[in-house]
């Protein structure tokens, strides 16, 4: 966000913990395992975690990621993104139906397997699969890897895309999205639906 101010512009900046302290030079290192540490442990209760920083710039009418750099690290927040009181029974219904339920998600690992864990997508917070294990991985490997884990965290919309594509060597996918990063795996789905 660009906030003009006096005769200049903040620049405010807002993302993954991880990220955004990428962006920070006046973090000591120390304080950088301590807030992942912490917002670990946040993820792990279910509460997603959001870094924020900002710098002062010159007036910009707009930007890009490259203005996006010698930030200073204003703080982190986390917050519930409460779970709706039927999910759990809808993914049982879905999965009696034969319907296979699975969370292709931004989020960090640990908000991702705690939200599956307690709706009963998986068994532990832990089976939970990161976008940039799945890249390490040739096709045949990702092939079955979608096709078992159950959580995929940390994804990028070309993961997103990827993610419905091997899946559909051999299911029909249906995918729900809810944001515009969403946008290429909704095109792509054998059934979209936009929330």
């Amino acid at each position: 966000v660009l906030v003009n101010i006096d005769k200049g512009c903040l620049m405010i900046v807002r993302g993954a913990v991880e990220s955004v302290l990428e962006l920070c030079g006046d973090v000591k290192k120390e304080d950088v395992e301590d807030i992942k540490k912490w917002s670990a442990e946040q993820g792990k209760k279910g509460r997603r975690t959001i870094a924020i920083a900002s710098r002062a710039c010159p007036v910009l009418k707009n930007y890009t990621e490259k203005e996006e750099r010698d930030l200073q690290f204003i703080g982190v927040i986390s917050f519930v993104d409460p779970i709706k009181d039927s999910t759990k029974s809808a993914i049982d219904h879905a999965e009696h139906l034969g319907v296979k339920i699975k969370i292709i998600t931004g989020d960090s690992r640990e908000v991702a397997g705690a939200v599956a864990h307690e709706v009963g997508i998986i068994k532990k917070p832990d089976e939970v699969l990161l976008g940039e294990d799945l890249e390490k991985m040739d096709e045949a490997e990702q092939i079955m890897a979608v096709e078992k884990y159950s959580v995929f965290a940390r994804i990028s919309p070309q993961q997103k895309y990827k993610i419905i594509e091997l899946l559909q060597k051999k299911f029909e996918v249906g995918f729900l999205g809810e944001g515009i990063n969403d946008a290429p795996a909704l095109k792509l789905a054998n059934v979209a639906l936009v929330v």
